[in-house]
């Protein structure tokens, strides 16, 4: 919307729709990341008790029905078109075109919104009830949580059909020794290592993790790189202990949005029991790991820590 630059000062009136953009963003950031949350978990509780064709059939069926919502979402209300976009951009309210989009009578409702009337548990009974006073508020969060579930279904797609086995030719069929009765079949060693987070890291970028997650004090021990290897590898030999589950929801959710690791990291973490909480010890769930997440704006405490090596990355 504006370009905000050292040579181009905002103006007053700009400054304080900015700092009213700020505000409206935060609470859209928490309606979006519990429908996006909500959304991947029940992909992520199907896929469980679905073989490998199945689950990339059902995917796919996902994928179409979100696409199609998504068209009519932009064909009945032109003003969030530029969703597409922007879904990504954390000022979205700020740098989109959806505010010069509306009308005059639109745009000084949004500005007349007070933040703290926002009730979340009443928009989470009925999306469409601040509507009236924020126009178009609901299919504004609608559109951005589609855009993110159709790149988070693509990406699923994509790694099943990498890890779906290919069919063997029938004539190399026709060429595999059979073994007679008498013979001893040879057994296989599975190679290869699990790989349950979808991890794309490299050695190099793992130890710059390790060094940002020490650094920060993400849990109550020092790791090593080796332990967090194992960590992404749902191999640890014990536990990691939670020293603050808002900054591991915020190292979490920053490698997910950057497609290091998937988006359900919540649920594997939860199945596989491998963080406890520092004040329990027991281990963490989708509820303790989801509502961490949705705590993390503002950022916690240590967050600057984990922007650092987080831009490091691309390096590593």
């Amino acid at each position: 919307m504006y370009e905000v630059t050292a040579e181009t000062p905002l103006s007053m009136e700009d400054l304080e729709r900015k700092k009213k953009f700020d505000r409206l963003q935060k609470l859209m950031d928490r309606c979006v990341s519990s429908a996006y949350t909500n959304y991947v978990d029940s992909i992520y509780r199907k896929k469980e008790f679905l073989e490998l064709k199945q689950a990339k059939s059902m995917l796919q069926q996902e994928s179409m029905h979100r696409t199609d919502e998504l068209s009519r979402l932009y064909l009945s209300y032109p003003a969030i078109s530029c969703v597409e976009a922007y879904y990504e951009e954390k000022e979205l309210l700020w740098e989109s075109t959806f505010y010069e989009s509306l009308t005059r009578e639109e745009k000084a409702q949004w500005m007349d919104f007070n933040p703290l009337d926002f009730d979340f548990a009443k928009y989470s009974a009925e999306p469409t009830f601040y509507n009236d006073r924020l126009p178009l508020f609901s299919f504004l969060i609608e559109a951005i949580v589609l855009e993110k579930c159709a790149v988070y279904l693509k990406k699923e797609i994509d790694f099943l059909i990498m890890a779906t086995p290919m069919a063997p030719n029938s004539i190399v069929i026709n060429e595999i020794h059979t073994p007679k009765t008498n013979e001893r079949k040879e057994e296989k060693k599975v190679v290869g290592k699990a790989n349950i987070f979808h991890s794309t890291l490299t050695t190099e970028q793992i130890e710059i993790l390790t060094n940002c997650i020490n650094e920060a004090q993400v849990f109550t021990t020092s790791i090593t790189i080796q332990n967090l290897t194992n960590f992404f590898n749902g191999k640890l030999e014990g536990v990691l202990v939670s020293n603050n589950n808002r900054l591991l929801a915020y190292l979490m959710s920053q490698l997910s949005a950057r497609n290091y690791i998937t988006n359900e990291w919540q649920s594997v973490i939860a199945s596989q029991q491998l963080v406890l909480g520092k004040a329990k010890e027991k281990p963490l769930t989708r509820t303790d790991l989801s509502s961490a997440n949705d705590s993390a704006r503002p950022e916690p405490k240590g967050s600057e820590i984990i922007d650092k090596y987080i831009k490091q990355l691309k390096k590593g």
